[in-house]
């Protein structure tokens, strides 16, 4: 199975070496608008003989292509998606799937109607104290649950938005902290919880002014699907580098997870208690890729691995196309209801 790497920016290492890591698959093609960045993508990877494109449609006609990984910045994603199936390839594509309601509605019908298999990136849900969390909820072991609180903090400079022009504006990015950063546990949140029903926002630049047209702090109030009450804090402004933190409340338990790690659980029974430590702190690793920045986590080599599994088996990937969708839509409608200071109901 060979591979195209569609961006040749700082998540492509993640989607190559994760690739290269499988038996039988290899990335054999890169393509760039960029011919320093291609240049720079090859020379970390001297072992590999990568055919170099400078345009997106010579790769998607390379036969020996048959799966590409779509790496670029939000906006392209749309277009770059439907091409590569059109052409026969099957496509697993970076966060944010996309910047508005049309153009995720259009990559939804194209997937559709398609005999390929599709995907999106959100490398967390595949992180081992996730999916225990998410069945831990779904066990009820913490009985009726009330509150999911989530903060993530990080740090993102003047220099990190000046890379490149897409990166703070509404066109080429579609926001930034939110639809960037804080996505991941965006996901997360509305994955373990059962879905968002509604949201209220407040979205400020407070320390990027002048820098970017877009958000670097919010504060969001949620209905979750499973009935409890939600709230996100997230800032791209903070002292801290990468920060993330849960925090779920039960009539019967509580569990805080922070930076994918248990901190400490309590819960009404002693025994339980003990069990919920156990199965949140005995987890078995999951090995990442060598240079990831570290706040990507160790989960791309597993989903990608699912993917790849998933087009040799001829199933539907553990997150498809739709299950990524859910976050663009959580994350448009938080936008939507901090512009019209409203309680919006994402898009199903």
């Amino acid at each position: 199975m060979n591979v195209g790497i569609i961006g040749c920016g700082v998540i492509a290492p993640s989607h190559i070496d994760s690739y290269n890591a499988i038996d039988g698959v290899a990335v054999t093609a890169i393509c760039d608008l960029l011919p320093e960045r291609m240049e720079q993508l090859s020379a970390r990877y001297p072992e590999c003989e990568f055919v170099r494109y400078s345009n997106v449609d010579a790769l998607l006609a390379d036969e020996t292509v048959s799966v590409v990984s779509v790496c670029t910045d939000h906006a392209s994603h749309e277009e770059l998606f439907i091409k590569a199936l059109d052409a026969g390839k099957h496509v697993l594509c970076e966060k944010a799937l996309t910047i508005s309601l049309d153009w995720l509605e259009r990559m939804l019908s194209a997937a559709n109607a398609s005999d390929k298999v599709t995907g999106g990136i959100f490398q967390h849900r595949f992180d081992p104290v996730y999916l225990e969390v998410k069945n831990i909820l779904e066990e009820k072991s913490l009985g009726k649950i009330l509150t999911i609180s989530c903060q993530h903090q990080c740090w993102r400079s003047d220099s990190y938005y000046a890379e490149d022009a897409w990166r703070g504006t509404w066109e080429g990015e579609g926001g930034s902290l939110l639809i960037n950063q804080s996505i991941h546990y965006l996901d997360i949140l509305q994955w373990i919880s059962g879905g968002v029903e509604s949201v209220c926002a407040h979205v400020e630049n407070i320390a990027h002014d002048g820098v970017i047209e877009t958000e670097d702090t919010a504060s969001v109030s949620m209905k979750l699907g499973n009935g409890a009450l939600g709230s996100f804090t997230a800032t791209s402004c903070s002292h801290r580098n990468w920060e993330s933190a849960i925090q779920i409340v039960g009539t019967d338990g509580d569990l805080h997870i922070r930076n994918e790690k248990l901190e400490f659980c309590t819960h009404k029974s002693d025994v339980v208690a003990a069990d919920l430590h156990d199965r949140l702190t005995n987890l078995e690793a999951i090995k990442g890729v060598e240079g990831a920045k570290a706040h990507y986590g160790s989960s791309h080599p597993a989903q990608i691995n699912d993917f790849v599994q998933a087009i040799r088996e001829g199933r539907k990937p553990f997150v498809d196309l739709q299950d990524a969708s859910d976050a663009v839509r959580l994350v448009l409608a938080i936008y939507e209801s901090a512009k019209t200071g409203t309680a919006i109901q994402p898009e199903s």
